[in-house]
């Protein structure tokens, strides 16, 4: 299974749950064909946008993974991860009252988003684990980093879009080395510079 995809599928979920009960509305994830729009309704569209190694940790070669399981060497990285989330909502009439109401309604779905990925589980990272007993990857924070509205509609749509920053080890999810001993070690005696 690819990691990072994994990740955000994870991502959308949580989204996607949180945002169940709002009429006219879909999530997906980012990579979709975009749509046009009806009436009263909108769309959020959930992605990674970038991924680059923690600058302090970097790979962490002889980490096992997280939580355990058979004794293996696998290369972990540490992962500042960027995730968007961009709100789109179609006002159901092409006039400043039905533009207001658009806005609402983005900044009423926003408010759900913004609260469902601020609770503990999300926060840190345990309710984006998926049931794969190996998944390759464990996010350890999620955090609101901004989230904006365009102070104007375009044409009858508003828009908005959150960032948030996660935190993630990600390790290739086939097994890795078995470990053991060591049976013949290679010496170099020298002065290093």
């Amino acid at each position: 299974m690819p990691v990072l995809s994994a990740l955000e599928e994870r991502l959308v979920a949580v989204v996607a749950g949180a945002l169940a009960s709002r009429p006219g509305l879909a999530v997906a994830g980012a990579g979709t064909a975009p749509d046009t729009l009806a009436a009263g309704t909108g769309r959020l569209v959930v992605g990674i946008g970038d991924a680059v190694p923690d600058g302090v940790h970097g790979f962490a070669r002889e980490d096992p993974p997280p939580g355990g399981g058979p004794p293996a060497i696998i290369r972990v990285l540490s992962l500042r991860i960027t995730v968007t989330i961009a709100f789109r909502r179609r006002a159901a009439t092409d006039d400043d009252d039905g533009h207001r109401a658009a806005r609402r309604a983005l900044l009423d779905d926003a408010t759900l988003v913004l609260h469902a990925l601020d609770a503990i589980p999300v926060r840190t990272g345990a309710a984006l684990r998926p049931a794969d007993p190996a998944p390759g990857f464990v996010a350890s924070r999620v955090d609101l980093a901004s989230f904006t509205v365009a102070a104007l509609p375009t044409g009858d749509e508003q828009n908005g879009v959150a960032t948030y920053v996660a935190q993630a080890l990600v390790w290739p999810p086939e097994p890795g080395e078995a470990t053991g001993l060591i049976e013949t070690v290679d010496v170099d005696l020298g002065t290093a510079p």
